[in-house]
């Protein structure tokens, strides 16, 4: 049977100061069930928009208590939100600005809404995403292609092209991050049905920890081959000070896995963000090759112990906030 595509030419109009809308045909709004006040999910396909309607389902609802929880952390709820397979969340932060931070957090959230409640510093999050309707092969194709992007965008810089490269970057990343998250929220789902999501925290975190072990034991071997003779001073004291971070960080994030705890999970950002520092201020300021080097890998296997961190955060926020409550 041939399907035969309706095809229809509407032109985009201005309403107030920035915002467009273009209207749909009648009987395409009548057969997909769209009235005045139904919400739909707009799906950025690269280049094409799709409209889907929201599906009213059961949806798993929980309160998050986080007044107790340092601003940092609690901006990052909504990801923990939607990493976590909830689609209804209460959630009270510990001052306005941590719930305006959590706000700006959630751009590359597919399906995601922030709405104010009456009370002050509190805000119902809202996921609209149907995880069952995710099409991993698509999505994965789609990071194929942010891959095979980010690289073209490389070769031109390193052929001296900088015209708008920062712009196609933040668009590059922008698709990236939104493909990528929905992935995540697709495996936290499946996690959630056989009751596991603490198992899925711990998975996905030690996965990116393991990748940071990896890289560390590979750098001693790549460090017997660069260093020839004894590092100067300086870079010395810098690295000293790095690896010192990073043997404390491995210790701090796993017991934050095993545990969750707010306080431990403060020393561990503290101990990482200046290791990430110290590695940065090395790579371009060694005085040796060798130096420079080591502070960049440091620097990797710092990133990858950042992001274990933040999954972590989550099972903090989902844990001792649920527990507040309670």
């Amino acid at each position: 049977m041939l399907l035969v595509l309706e095809v229809e030419i509407r032109k985009i109009q201005k309403v107030g100061t920035s915002s467009l809308v273009v209207t749909l045909p009648k009987e395409w709004a009548r057969k997909l069930g769209f009235k005045p006040g139904t919400q739909v999910l707009l799906v950025d396909e690269g280049d094409s928009i799709r409209i889907k309607p929201v599906k009213e389902e059961k949806k798993a609802s929980i309160k998050l208590d986080l007044t107790k929880i340092p601003n940092n952390l609690a901006s990052s709820s909504p990801l923990c939100v939607y990493l976590s397979a909830i689609s209804d969340a209460e959630v009270y932060f510990p001052s306005r600005e941590a719930l305006e931070e959590a706000k700006s957090r959630f751009l590359y959230l597919m399906g995601l809404q922030v709405f104010d409640m009456l009370e002050e510093s509190s805000a119902r999050i809202e996921v609209l995403l149907d995880p069952s309707k995710v099409d991993i092969p698509r999505l994965l194709k789609t990071l194929t292609v942010s891959v095979r992007e980010s690289a073209k965008l490389l070769d031109k810089v390193l052929h001296g092209e900088i015209d708008r490269i920062k712009e196609k970057v933040d668009v590059a990343r922008t698709q990236f991050l939104r493909t990528h998250y929905i992935v995540l929220r697709h495996l936290a789902t499946r996690y959630s049905e056989r009751g596991g999501i603490e198992n899925y925290y711990v998975t996905l975190s030690t996965s990116y920890a393991g990748f940071a072990i990896d890289l560390l034991q590979e750098l001693i071997l790549t460090s017997l081959k660069l260093i020839r003779e004894s590092l100067p001073h300086t870079d010395l004291q810098k690295l000293e000070k790095i690896v010192k971070s990073i043997e404390n960080s491995g210790d701090l994030l796993f017991r934050v896995l095993a545990l969750p705890s707010v306080k431990r999970l403060a020393e561990l950002y503290r101990e990482l963000f200046t290791a990430k520092l110290l590695a940065e201020e090395l790579m371009v300021e060694a005085e040796s090759r060798a130096g420079a080097v080591i502070g960049g890998k440091l620097h990797d296997i710092i990133r990858l112990m950042i992001i274990s961190s933040y999954v972590a955060v989550c099972r903090v926020i989902i844990g001792v906030a649920q527990s507040n409550i309670e």
